[in-house]
């Protein structure tokens, strides 16, 4: 959903804002991994994203020390496969 240009996804969820946190939470509650997606923003920057999953547990992610729209070498971005690697890709007609 957040990372799609499908602006249908959306319909199914409901989504809150107060302050500077968004809540995220599917209206078909008990079909879903997630329970509920909190973002909560500093400014324009995410600070933390705290994912409620159905098993009760709770995944908190802090995010820090941020630096947008850095320049990052094309290095970075390259992977040799080892020889002894077997590859399974499964995109093939996506």
């Amino acid at each position: 959903m957040l990372t799609s240009a499908d602006q249908s996804l959306w319909q199914n969820y409901a989504v809150t804002h107060a302050d500077n946190t968004f809540v995220i939470t599917p209206n078909n509650q008990g079909q879903s991994q997630v329970e509920r997606l909190e973002l909560k923003f500093d400014a324009d920057a995410l600070r933390s994203m705290t994912v409620f999953d159905n098993t009760g547990q709770t995944s908190i992610y802090v995010f820090s020390k941020q630096q947008v729209n850095q320049t990052i070498d094309d290095a970075y971005f390259q992977f040799t496969i080892p020889a002894d690697v077997l590859v399974d890709d499964q995109s093939q007609g996506e």
